[in-house]
């Protein structure tokens, strides 16, 4: 690893985190992270939607064949041995 590159230390604050922090609101929680050392702070919202996105542009290329959205590796495995792949997509994110 080049030293002259410093790692990146981000956090994505859930729900679960935001409900916890209460009374504090989302944006005193994420000065709070900043102020413990954390570079990037985001809600967890931006991570669904950059896999929805993705998700998105692998069913376009997909055209009118069917597909199940899969996230997990363990359920993915199981589709697949259960028979689903040959009449549907399995789209992993």
């Amino acid at each position: 690893m080049d030293s002259t590159i410093t790692p990146l230390h981000a956090v994505i604050l859930g729900h679960d985190a935001i409900l916890a922090a209460r009374p504090a609101d989302p944006v005193q929680l994420a000065r709070a992270c900043h102020l413990l050392g954390f570079d990037l702070v985001v809600p967890v919202t931006w991570g669904e939607e950059l896999v929805a996105t993705h998700a998105a542009e692998r069913l376009k290329a997909l055209g009118e064949m069917a597909a199940v959205h899969v996230a997990c590796p363990f359920v993915a495995e199981r589709l697949r041995s259960n028979g689903v792949g040959g009449s549907a997509a399995a789209i992993r994110t």
